[in-house]
């Protein structure tokens, strides 16, 4: 399957129009000296191809709620009917980090997405960089407390 048509097609079923709101999004704060990593955040990019380096910026949004459910049917789309827990686990790795590319990554270049579905060692370091902007946001990384502990976001008991 072709991911830059992929990424076309899931980005018109979008039912909601949150990448134009882009400068409407705020990262909430219980505290002012918690420091959350923001939910969009910019990596730059490059790769080597034979006729030479392509650079750009990628704009990584750690998903919502519709942006899980869009690469849950990504997922499925890109099975192809098939039974996703059958398949070999190099080809469920691959797809969830297409997936995560396709669902996460706002605008991407189209070389980097062509580039992506061919070269599996350049998929996996970006689908690794887009999980450790996802685990930042939610785990807090950056917020330490008086004690130099890591301030937990939430509290179960």
């Amino acid at each position: 399957m072709d991911i830059t048509k992929l990424k076309k097609e899931v980005d018109k079923e979008s039912v909601s129009q949150e990448i134009k709101s882009l400068k409407d999004i705020k990262t909430e704060t219980k505290k002012e000296d918690i420091k959350y990593e923001k939910r969009v955040k910019t990596l730059k990019v490059s790769y080597m191809f034979d006729d030479g380096e392509k650079v750009c910026s990628l704009t990584s949004k750690v998903m919502d709620h519709e942006g899980r459910t869009r690469y849950e049917r990504v997922l499925s789309r890109l099975s192809e009917g098939m039974n996703f827990d059958t398949m070999p686990v190099e080809v469920r790795n691959r797809h969830f980090c297409m997936a995560r590319l396709v669902c996460q990554c706002i605008e991407p270049e189209e070389w980097l997405l062509k580039a992506a579905g061919e070269d599996l060692e350049f998929l996996f370091h970006i689908s690794g960089r887009l999980l450790d902007h996802e685990a930042s946001y939610f785990r807090n990384y950056t917020s330490e407390n008086e004690s130099g502990k890591v301030q937990s976001r939430f509290s179960i008991s």
